[in-house]
Parts: structure tokens; sequence; C-alpha cells
């Protein structure tokens, strides 16, 4: 008996120390790219941010506004939200971009400590509110019962004690979604 809950005991250790070889490899290899624990949901390809055209960042700073940066938290601590802005392109002449009368909306992913805003994710461009309405089923989808949600994005300010991000990718175990079309690039973008 006591061979065999040794044998257990010694193929839990090289267990773990293979996950963490791996975890220790990527942050040597990306060693800002990731604020917080990733709770093993992200990857090589998730954190190399030559794929997305951007250099691998520096240490984070609040002056490196350029820099794709990953932040996970607990899928209790983040809300999306879709605002309709009440407007249509067609109400401002300058606009370019028209979408039949369709009016815009707004989405936001914040992140809460104890009922305070402390992150959002600001996802930029102008949506008319059918896609947006959209990408905002897409994310509460990929957060369902996940328990931790990552989410990607270049730091654009702190007003009021709240970091602002410009928005560009989410990722759980289930998959990645991000805001651009090729945005995730290991196949498991939705």
């Amino acid at each position: 008996m006591k061979p065999k809950l040794a044998l257990l005991v010694l193929g839990i250790c090289v267990f773990s120390l293979t996950i963490n070889a791996m975890n220790v490899s990527l942050k040597q290899k990306y060693p800002n790219t990731v604020l917080t624990n990733d709770y093993g949901i992200l990857n090589d390809i998730d954190l190399d941010s030559h794929l997305d055209g951007v250099k691998h960042p520096p240490k984070f700073s609040k002056k490196s506004k350029v820099f794709i940066y990953w932040q996970c938290f607990p899928r209790n601590s983040v809300r999306v939200s879709l605002q309709d802005l009440g407007y249509s392109p067609e109400d401002d002449d300058e606009s370019d971009i028209k979408y039949n009368g369709e009016n815009e909306a707004s989405l936001i992913i914040s992140v809460f400590n104890k009922n305070h805003t402390v992150h959002k994710y600001v996802v930029w461009g102008r949506l008319p509110i059918t896609l947006a309405e959209s990408k905002f089923n897409q994310y509460l989808k990929l957060m369902q019962n996940e328990p931790y949600v990552c989410l990607a994005g270049s730091y654009t300010e702190n007003q009021s004690g709240i970091n602002e991000w410009a928005f560009m990718k989410m990722k759980t175990h289930k998959g990645c979604i991000a805001y651009h079309r090729v945005g995730c690039h290991d196949g498991s973008s939705k």
C-alpha cells in the first residue's frame, strides 16, 4: 500500500512541476504581458502580441498606452453592459458610416471590486445596436458558468480611480472572442 501511495504522491508532484514549468516558461517569454494570475486560461498564442502587430509590452506603466496587456478576474466581478446611445449616424452630418437608420450602441465591460468599478474595458468604435447586441450576447455566452474571465486591452487612462482600457479580447476556458475579427489567433475565435 505504501509504494502505491508514494507513486501517487510522486505523480502529483511531477504533474504539478510540469504545469508550473509551462507557466514559468511563458512568464519568462512574456514577462510583462499578463498583469494578474491567468488561471491556466492563456497560452503562448494569446500572449504573443506580435500576432496583433504590436511589440511585446514593457513593465506596465500608466504612460504606456500602445501595448496589449491581459488581466484575468473572477467571473462574478465582470459585467458587460449595453447602452443604446439613442441616436444614429444619420443624426451626424459628418458621419460617413450609415447603418440604415439603426441607433448606435455602446458596449462596456466593467470589473468590480466590492461594488466599486476598478477597470473599464471600452469597445471603441461606432456600432449599430444589432451588432452591439450580438457581441453582448457572445460575451455573456463565453462567460456563462466560467469561474474566470481574461480580458486583453490597451491602457488608455485613469479617471476617478477607474482604469480605462481599449477592449480587444476576452478569453475563458471555452474559447476567445476578439472585438476585431482576426484578434484571436489560435482558432478558438467565436
